[in-house]
């Protein structure tokens, strides 16, 4: 890979990540953080958890903006626990 080529890599990198944070203040430029309001394993074995979520984007003051329910796929391989999959509602 040539110089110009590692200069557009980063340059669309850093495009991605300004186009993110532009999205997210228009679609909520009150959002200053999120929490988790549930979160219970409902299956699993030896290698797979299976976790439904709740949680809630908030504004500065603690006032609750939404909230969005979630599923997590975690599963134990190479000696660790790491999420495998997730499927959410939240924008």
């Amino acid at each position: 890979m040539g110089a110009s080529e590692r200069e557009h890599g980063v340059n669309r990198a850093a495009g991605r990540t300004l186009q993110r944070k532009s999205l997210r203040a228009l679609w909520r430029p009150d959002w200053h953080r999120s929490a988790w309001t549930r979160r219970d394993i409902v299956q699993a074995d030896d290698t797979k958890v299976h976790v439904v979520t709740t949680f809630v984007r908030l504004r500065e003051d603690g006032g609750q903006i939404a909230s969005y329910d979630s599923l997590y796929v975690l599963t134990y391989q190479d000696d660790r626990w790491a999420i495998k999959g997730r499927s959410s509602f939240a924008p």
